[in-house]
C-alpha cells in the first residue's frame, strides 16, 4: 500500500479550522504539499450508505485513496483536483460520528467528525404534479412523498434530468415545491427522472416528467400493447409521442376548455364503462374529477364530438344533432335540426363562427355553423390508404388541420396523424401513433 512508502517519514501536524491535516515531511523538514479536506456535503446520510458524498478541499490531483468509517473506497470520482464524489458505505448504529481521510503519496488529509448516519428515512416519491412544464422554465411543481424533512443540517435539492430545479421549499414532510429550470428543445417530449436528494439521501422517480411546449394531447381510447390508458403529449416538430397522465379508462373525445382544464368522454372500452360520463382534468395539479354525464333534459347525451370555437363549446351527439354544451349544468342544448348530418365524427374550430366536421376517409370535410347549426358539404376526404377510416379527433394549429384517424378495418384498429388541406380535402400522413389512441386536442395556451 502507499502509505508504507510514508513510514520513514517525520510527520508534522497542522491543526486547521476545517480538521486536523497530517503533512508527510520530506525528510528536511520541510511538508509536502498534502490534501487537505474543507468540507463534505452532505452532511449526513442513511445507515445503509449508498448516497453520493462530496469532498473538496485542495492538493487532490495527486494519487489518493479515501477512507471513510474504517473502510477504503475503491470507486471514486475525481471531476477536478479540488473535488472527490463517491457513495457513502453503510454503518450498524444510528447516529454514529466518522471522520473522513484521504491519503496519497505527499501525505494524508482528515476531516474530523465529518460525517452522521441518521436514523431519519430516505426520501421517496409518489406523485409529481403537473408532470409536464414548458421548456421556458419557470413552471411550480409539486412532489409529494415521504422523508422531506430531517433533524440534521441539510440542504435539499431537486435534479430533472440533468437541469437543476429552483426555489426548492420543503413545505412539510410529504411535499416539496421547485421551479422548472428553462431546457433545450432536444430534450422535449423526452421522459425526464426527477430526483430529490436530502441530507438522509436520495431518491429517483423514473420518466416523470416531460419538458412541453405547444403542440397535441393524444389520448388513449383503448388499451393497448403500445398504449395504456392516459393522454400523451405530441411534438409536431420532431414527432415525439410520450406518456403524460394516466387514467382509469380510455378517451373518446376530448378538448382544452379554457379557465375548466382537458374535458374527456370517457370511452366504452374503457375500465370504468359508463359510456356518458365527462371528466375534467387540471393539469396544474393532476386531479381529474367527474362533472357527470350531459342531458338534454332528462336524456343523457352520447357525444361523439366535441370542441371550441372562439368562448363556446359545442357538440354532437348520438342522434345526428350538433348542439351547445354548458358545463356548469352539464346541458346539451340543440342547435338546429338533424337533417342531412353525418352520424358521427370529430369537430374542430374553423375560426369563431363556424366548424369543421370530418367523418371517415369516405366521407367529406363539412361545415357547422357554430350560432345556427346549419350543416354545409365540403369537398370530400381523400388521401387516406385503403380501409375504413374514421375520425376521432382534431385540432386546428396555426391554421394547419390536424386529426386523428383510426382504421377499423385493421385488427387492433391502428390510428395515423394526417393534415388535412382545407380546400380539397386531401390528407397527408403526419405519423403512424399505432393502435390503441383516437382522442385528439390541441394543448392549452400556456405549453
Amino acid at each position: 500500500m502507499r502509505i508504507r512508502n510514508l513510514i520513514p517519514l517525520s510527520i508534522l501536524l497542522i491543526t486547521a479550522s476545517c480538521g486536523t491535516v497530517e503533512v508527510a515531511s520530506d525528510g528536511g523538514g520541510n511538508p509536502a504539499v498534502a490534501p487537505v479536506i474543507i468540507s463534505v456535503s452532505p452532511e449526513n446520510g442513511p445507515l445503509e450508505g449508498g448516497n453520493d458524498i462530496t469532498l473538496t478541499g485542495e492538493n487532490f490531483e495527486a494519487a489518493f485513496t479515501v477512507i471513510m468509517n474504517g473502510r477504503e473506497i475503491t470507486e471514486l470520482q475525481a471531476p477536478d483536483e479540488n473535488t472527490i464524489i463517491f457513495q457513502a458505505p453503510d454503518s450498524t448504529q444510528a447516529g454514529q460520528v466518522t471522520d473522513i481521510l484521504v491519503y496519497g503519496d505527499k501525505g494524508f488529509g482528515r476531516l474530523e467528525a465529518a460525517y452522521t448516519y441518521t436514523s431519519n428515512p430516505a426520501p421517496t416519491i409518489d406523485v409529481v404534479a403537473p408532470p409536464v412544464g414548458s421548456i421556458a422554465g419557470g413552471s411550480t411543481i409539486e412532489i409529494r412523498g415521504s422523508g422531506f424533512l430531517n433533524n440534521t443540517v441539510g440542504e435539499t435539492t431537486v435534479s430533472i434530468g440533468s437541469l437543476t430545479a429552483t426555489n426548492v421549499v420543503v413545505v412539510d414532510d410529504t411535499t416539496i415545491t421547485a421551479r422548472t429550470p428553462s431546457a433545450s428543445p432536444d430534450i422535449v417530449a423526452i421522459p425526464q427522472d426527477i430526483v430529490v436528494e436530502n441530507s438522509n439521501g436520495s431518491t429517483i422517480d423514473e420518466d416523470s416528467f416531460l419538458f412541453v411546449r405547444p403542440g397535441l394531447l393524444v389520448a388513449t381510447r383503448r388499451e393497448s400493447s403500445e398504449a395504456s390508458f392516459g393522454v400523451s403529449f405530441y411534438d409536431i416538430a420532431t414527432k415525439r409521442l410520450a406518456p403524460m397522465i394516466s387514467l382509469d379508462g380510455g378517451v373518446g373525445r376530448m378538448e382544452f376548455v379554457p379557465g375548466v382544464g382537458l374535458v374527456m368522454r370517457l370511452n366504452r372500452d374503457g375500465v370504468i364503462a359508463e359510456n356518458r360520463m365527462i371528466q375534467r382534468l387540471d393539469f396544474t395539479t393532476g386531479a381529474i374529477e367527474d362533472l357527470g354525464p350531459l342531458r338534454n333534459g332528462t336524456n343523457s347525451q352520447a357525444i361523439k364530438a366535441i370542441a371550441m370555437a372562439g368562448t363556446q363549446v359545442r357538440a354532437f351527439n348520438g342522434s345526428r344533432q350538433f348542439g351547445a354544451i354548458d358545463l356548469a349544468d352539464m346541458s346539451f342544448t340543440p342547435i338546429g335540426d338533424t337533417t342531412g348530418k353525418p352520424n358521427r365524427g370529430c369537430l374542430v374550430a374553423n375560426g369563431t363562427a363556424s366548424m369543421f366536421h370530418m367523418q371517415s376517409g369516405t366521407g367529406v370535410l363539412s361545415t357547422f355553423n357554430t350560432g345556427t347549426g346549419a350543416f354545409t358539404n365540403g369537398p370530400p376526404l381523400s388521401g387516406f390508404p385503403v380501409g375504413s377510416w374514421s375520425c376521432y379527433g382534431a385540432a386546428n394549429i396555426g391554421g394547419s388541420l390536424l386529426a386523428i384517424f383510426i382504421n377499423k378495418s385493421e385488427p387492433g384498429d391502428p390510428a395515423a396523424l394526417f393534415k388535412i388541406n382545407t380546400a380539397n380535402g386531401v390528407a397527408a400522413l403526419e405519423s403512424d401513433l399505432g393502435e390503441g389512441y383516437g382522442a385528439l386536442a390541441a394543448t392549452p395556451p400556456n405549453f
